[in-house]
């Protein structure tokens, strides 16, 4: 599963500072998730939505989550969504759902080598390490500016690429 592969790889970043809500795995059987997943929304300083394309009522939700966080944050006009919060759309999917199409979405693209015997090189390494989703998990890691989780990572500036 997408969220759990983005999940464990964040983790990574400090074991210590970075913690996780996933729905499906952290509401236990009986538990009120409305009021689950509203504290945890406000705890959060990022909302990650994972969109794999397939269509599901669950989007239906998104909304929701999204006005949670926004109100919790207060990440309208009048302030800097940079220094209180961050809202990002992770995708393998062209399409971005239109309740997700006004933040920054990080498409998730695989390397296609032009010689299927090559083994791993640096033209590879270099695809990935630029790639949108480095991008997001670079942008992750220097969060928040003022104590990021790591720095520079991908050696590279924070927001460039």
């Amino acid at each position: 599963m997408l969220a759990e592969c983005v999940r464990d790889e964040l983790k990574k970043a400090n074991p210590d500072r970075v913690t996780f809500f996933l729905d499906a795995y952290s509401i236990r059987s009986g538990d009120r998730w409305d009021l689950s997943i509203i504290s945890n929304l406000k705890a959060a300083d990022w909302l990650v939505f994972i969109y794999t394309g397939r269509e599901r009522r669950s989007y239906d939700y998104c909304g929701f989550e999204m006005v949670i966080f926004a109100s919790a944050h207060h990440l309208d006009e009048s302030h800097d969504i940079t220094q209180s919060a961050r809202l990002v759309c992770v995708r393998d999917t062209e399409d971005v759902p239109a309740m997700l199409s006004m933040v920054q979405t990080r498409p998730i693209l695989l390397y296609e080598k032009e010689d299927p015997a090559d083994g791993a090189n640096e033209c590879e390494f270099n695809f990935y390490r630029d790639s949108s989703l480095a991008q997001f998990f670079e942008d992750f890691y220097q969060y928040p500016p003022n104590n990021p989780l790591r720095r520079n990572m991908l050696m590279r500036e924070p927001g460039a690429g």
